[in-house]
């Protein structure tokens, strides 16, 4: 008589246990506590699905830009530290440097973290006109004692800023720091949110106080060697200032090694190129403005996806979305008739990471109803036989 075989509870078990392990073996892939590599030299690219995101949705995305006729320059989406997507348009392309506008100003926020954590500036509680000794301020505001870099930090410096009355000024002026410290104020300093251009420029002129070089040759040691930008223009004003508020002009792909430095809490290849105590208060609330908008240390923050970003006129972005290990960075051009990127992460880039998770669990469901019979059978068959023993 031939013997027969079983497969037996811990053969099917077995067999579960597979299942379920091709089944999430990508969800566990997003867990970014371990980096495969870093894009020092290079971005390494990957298909969305192969990193857990839905290609058509992708698709339909870059149909809508086309629909819309919107004036990007160029798109990037980097999820687990690959490029999935990258598209640029017009006459623009991956080694052209872009003007980035407002997003300076997010590179400022960086440079006086680590100024900070170096000791090259004391305290955010530190008086602003304590670093400039040596201009001149033509006119006794009490308040202006009060300006701290904190509140440079959060628009809440209460200068005034008068875009078309005070910019062309400012551009021009023999020395733009001592211009915006002899501006009047419009409220008391720390009392509320204001948007302005000379603040995040005095910052600059801080840490150019501070350092031995200037803030772009500070800018090349502690933040751009270590993450590897190597080619950019960032205009300095009459003063050999780097100018604060805008004029960084990077390569899209370098404006995603910024915001992946800034998904990973300041660590780059274990490199510490930020504190990362600093990236927790830059990119936290610190002015609530909108029930969808709040603002850091010259970071924009949408508390309702989870996500911070550097905003620039004319779309010259970097989105960082922690919960889903993802940067997206947009340029743009004039006139500027772009859609919002905030829709594009709301109704494309995040619906593709949920669209490929479901996929993912409906997989492990549809191997769970294979799998059910086949242990129903098992467990009927053994209790036959326990009975007839």
């Amino acid at each position: 008589m031939k013997k027969r075989y079983s497969l037996g509870l811990p053969f099917i078990c077995l067999l579960l246990l597979f299942s379920f392990h091709f089944s999430v073996s990508d969800i566990q892939a997003e867990d970014n506590s371990v980096r495969g590599y870093w894009p020092t030299d290079e971005w390494q690219t990957a298909t969305p699905k192969e990193k857990n995101m839905d290609s058509d949705k992708l698709e339909e995305m870059l149909e809508f830009i086309d629909d819309e006729n919107s004036n990007y320059d160029s798109i990037v989406l980097v999820r687990h530290g690959y490029i999935i997507l990258e598209k640029y348009y017009f006459s623009y392309g991956p080694d052209d440097i872009h003007h980035l506008w407002s997003t300076t100003k997010s590179f400022i926020s960086a440079l006086v973290g680590i100024a900070l954590d170096e000791g090259l500036i004391g305290s955010l509680n530190d008086k602003m006109l304590d670093y400039f000794p040596n201009k001149t301020i033509s006119s006794y505001e009490p308040r202006r004692e009060n300006i701290t870099i904190e509140h440079l930090l959060t628009m809440s410096s209460g200068i005034a800023w008068d875009f078309y009355l005070h910019q062309a000024i400012f551009n021009g002026h023999e020395d733009p720091v001592e211009f915006a410290l002899n501006l009047p104020l419009n409220f008391e300093p720390g009392s509320q949110f204001e948007y302005i251009n000379g603040g995040p420029h005095v910052l600059s002129g801080i840490i150019h106080e501070v350092v031995d070089s200037t803030v772009e040759d500070y800018a090349i040691e502690k933040l751009f060697n270590p993450i590897g930008v190597k080619d950019f223009l960032w205009r300095k004003d009459q003063q050999n200032v780097t100018q604060g508020s805008y004029a960084l002009n990077l390569k899209p792909r370098d404006c995603a090694r910024f915001g992946y430095l800034y998904l990973n809490n300041g660590t780059w290849d274990n490199h510490q190129v930020i504190p990362s105590d600093w990236i927790r208060k830059s990119t936290e609330e610190y002015w609530n403005l909108t029930s969808e908008v709040s603002y850091g240390y010259l970071w924009w923050i949408y508390p309702y996806n989870n996500c911070f970003a550097t905003r620039g006129y004319e779309e010259q972005n970097i989105f960082v979305l922690p919960e889903y290990d993802i940067v997206f960075v947009t340029t743009g051009k004039s006139p500027s008739s772009s859609v919002d990127p905030r829709y594009l992460i709301d109704d494309y880039i995040i619906p593709a990471v949920m669209q490929s998770t479901n996929k993912l669990s409906n997989n492990f469901i549809i191997s769970l109803i294979a799998i059910i019979p086949g242990l129903f059978i098992y467990y009927s068959r053994s209790t036959k036989r326990k009975r007839f023993k």
